[in-house]
């Protein structure tokens, strides 16, 4: 005889939970009220994030997992309807109704799906949303984001800008596309911990001049020597805020970067990577390699590593550069070896 899941002894329930992925905990929990109350109490350790991605036509969610990339859109485990009044949640795998919602509007079946998912998995420690936002016509508020993957076509920095004054929890940006309009020094894009901007169309060391968050992956055209050159001698001056860690500047288009050209003119501060000793591990890039995952991995070592440091303070960072990268690693304590 079939047995209600608030009926189970609370052991067994939590025993039950500890075995079922993220999304049957999901699927569950549809089933009632009283069937969330009950296994809210429990911390699902296979969590640790939520993603809701607006599409035009449909809402998505997707669970975070320590294995699964942050930003990755590709694997939806359920979406919300978007067709007038009448909203379907789906598993979409067979597209087979999970559970049905009569709403007004939109407005109420993402807002209630939200608040739902934060009763569900309350006890998850440091669960944190991520929107990814395709459509910002289709976007609608919700509380507690924490990182924006915006994938819209041709963004208005003013848009941005409203997105971020409306999400006073927002860590991280990622901008995937071409954006419209210009970058004030006053704009608040500066002060998000990380951000990553596609095609910027100015010099990147006039961002980071602003800049006063902790990591930075910009894509830039044209020559881009001359500005490598000013940022790492600024750097040395003691330039830029003291909270930055990282830069990351992907080069497009047909010029290469060349490593040792750049620097030769910082020869009395630089030391090779093995002679430096840096942990191989970076352990204080631990946050942000979780905010860049989708960028390729340039922690990897290699023999064009060079560490430089800072005269009036003795801070060090690692220098990396390739045909199309440069990043800059301002160096911590714990990333010494011999420290």
């Amino acid at each position: 005889m079939p047995v209600a899941w608030s009926g189970l002894p609370s052991l067994v329930q939590e025993d039950i939970l500890k075995e079922m992925s993220a999304e049957s905990t999901f699927f569950l929990s549809m089933a009632s009220k009283r069937t969330v109350d009950s296994m809210s109490r429990f911390r699902n350790k296979n969590v640790s994030g939520i993603m809701m991605v607006f599409g035009k036509d449909a809402v998505g969610i997707r669970f975070e997992t320590s294995d699964k990339n942050f930003f990755n859109c590709e694997k939806i485990a359920f979406k919300l309807d978007t067709f007038p009044r009448i909203t379907g949640l789906y598993a979409t795998n067979d597209n087979k109704i999970i559970s049905e919602f009569v709403c007004e509007s939109k407005e109420n079946i993402v807002s209630e799906t939200h608040n739902h998912l934060l009763d569900l998995f309350r006890k998850s420690r440091n669960l944190e949303f991520t929107v990814a936002v395709f459509d910002f016509k289709s976007y609608k508020w919700i509380p507690f984001v924490k990182r924006a993957k915006i994938m819209a076509e041709n963004v208005g920095i003013s848009h941005l800008e409203k997105f971020i004054d409306s999400h006073s929890d927002l860590e991280s940006i990622h901008l995937e596309r071409k954006f419209i309009g210009h970058i004030s020094p006053e704009s608040n894009l500066y002060n998000i911990n990380h951000v990553s901007l596609n095609a910027l169309k100015f010099p990147f060391n006039e961002f980071m001049n602003n800049f006063k968050g902790k990591s930075a992956a910009l894509q830039c055209s044209g020559h881009l020597n001359g500005h490598v050159r000013l940022f790492i001698r600024s750097w040395l001056k003691g330039g830029y805020a003291d909270n930055v860690k990282m830069l990351h500047v992907l080069r497009t288009g047909q010029e290469i970067f060349y490593d040792e050209m750049l620097l030769e003119s910082f020869f009395d501060e630089v030391t090779p990577f093995e002679q430096a000793g840096v942990s191989r591990e970076l352990p204080s890039f631990k946050e942000i390699r979780k905010q860049f995952e989708t960028l390729p991995n340039w922690f990897q070592e290699t023999d064009r590593d060079m560490v430089i440091e800072r005269e009036s303070d003795k801070k060090k960072a690692l220098v990396k550069m390739g045909a199309n990268d440069f990043i800059f690693l301002v160096l911590d304590d714990i990333d010494m070896v011999n420290v």
